[in-house]
Parts: structure tokens; C-alpha cells; sequence
């Protein structure tokens, strides 16, 4: 069982690289309550505040780093909350409203790593 959160028709996708938050996106539901990209949710830019790269820098240390997208959701009475973290991460959505390059600092991340 999951605990009901009350939050608006969205989520917010925080993709780490490291364990650096480099960019984030509102996902926006067309219906319902899935916020996938995939399944037609909306990107939209999102700026990243001081308590999602705290939250997103503590899940992504808790994961052991690497490159990640951090899924949080705006409670009405707790904040921010995690609900999901993924490994492999989906970020066309990103890619289409980012003001930067997100392949390049994956690579850059992943090239760095295999060097060390």
C-alpha cells in the first residue's frame, strides 16, 4: 500500500549527474493522474529551488550517485516528497525545454567516470 498524496495534476523530474541536480521539469498530467512523458504528460521548465537540489542531492548520495532522475511531488502538507528514483533515465521531455545541453553532461559525467 502507498500513502495518498494530495498534490497538483503534476510531478517534477530532477535529473543528477554526480550527485549534482542539473536540471528539473514539471511533468503535467493530460488526464488523470500519470505524469509520464511518454504516455502524453507535458514538459514544462521548472527552476530548480534550494529544497529540490537538497532533496535531490540526498536521493541521489542515497542511490550511490551516477546519473539519475529524481521524482518528486508537491504534498499540500509535507513539501516536496521523493516517490520515485530511476536508474535509467527518460529525458527527451527535458531535453525539448532545458537551456543546456543534458546529453553532453551525461557524457561528460560518463567519460569523466571511466577515466578515473
Amino acid at each position: 500500500l502507498q500513502e495518498v498524496i494530495k498534490r497538483p495534476p503534476r510531478d517534477i523530474r530532477v535529473i543528477t549527474v554526480g550527485d549534482e541536480p542539473i536540471a528539473a521539469m514539471y511533468r503535467k498530467s493530460s488526464g488523470g493522474f500519470k505524469t509520464n512523458i511518454a504516455l502524453g504528460a507535458d514538459p514544462e521548465l521548472c527552476e530548480i529551488t534550494k529544497e529540490m537540489e537538497d532533496l535531490a542531492s540526498k536521493a541521489s548520495k542515497a542511490m550511490g550517485g551516477g546519473i539519475l532522475g529524481i521524482d518528486m511531488m508537491e504534498d499540500e502538507k509535507k513539501g516536496l516528497v521523493v516517490h520515485e528514483v530511476n536508474n535509467t533515465v527518460e529525458f527527451k521531455g527535458l531535453a525539448r525545454v532545458a537551456k543546456q545541453n543534458i546529453p553532453k553532461k551525461m557524457v561528460e559525467f560518463a567519460l569523466d567516470y571511466v577515466r578515473k
